[in-house]
């Protein structure tokens, strides 16, 4: 269902220009009751009279009167929509600094990743974008060590038979280098990772 209160012009796969609608869904459930989800969103499953017990206070605005709700497409659970929405911020922007894990956002109650909830796409293609960042750096990374394998298999046969000597101290030369480099590589990596 298109949502008549906000309109993003730019594809699906990428970072929405739009907020998600905050105004309520004023469709009707089979059951005969309003729905609790929002405008634009997927009604969420289940009816918040028929089902109260699908409805976990986790955040502490779930009782309210006239809440919505925003159901997690990965794992199903019913979560209070303001708080969600408010988790995901909070989520994404600790997300992809220097000092910080890059990663998706995950369900608060379960810790699912958040990979298919319509609400959230403008925040997954960001996150995705910067996983994908990362995996072509480390791409990079594996390039260069094959190429510097590559220079060392080409000088390493250069060398003449006799100077076992020689060949020796190369290999060992190149070899260190090669432990060197991967190892920087490897702790640059690992600050990008984890907290310092």
């Amino acid at each position: 269902m298109r949502c008549p209160h906000t309109r993003c012009e730019l594809t699906c796969s990428e970072p929405c220009s739009a907020d998600p609608c905050s105004e309520p869904c004023d469709l009707i459930l089979l059951c005969g009751h309003g729905c609790v989800g929002l405008c634009g969103d997927p009604c969420p499953d289940k009816c918040k009279t028929c089902h109260p017990e699908e409805f976990e206070v986790l955040f502490g605005d779930e009782d309210e009167e006239d809440a919505t709700f925003v159901q997690q497409a990965d794992c199903g659970h019913i979560i209070h929509a303001p708080s969600m929405d408010h988790w995901v911020i909070s989520q994404s922007s600790a997300s992809g600094g220097q000092d910080q894990t890059i990663k998706l956002v995950e369900c608060p109650q379960c810790k699912t990743p958040v990979r298919s909830t319509k609400r959230y796409n403008g925040v997954i293609n960001r996150q995705l974008k910067q996983v994908e960042a990362v995996k072509q750096k480390l791409r990079g990374q594996v390039s260069l060590i094959l190429k510097i394998l590559c220079l060392y298999f080409r000088f390493i046969f250069l060398i003449p038979q006799d100077s076992v000597d020689s060949r020796r101290q190369m290999q060992t030369d190149i070899l260190k280098a090669v432990r060197d480099e991967v190892g920087r590589k490897n702790a640059e990596e690992e600050a990008i990772y984890t907290k310092e």
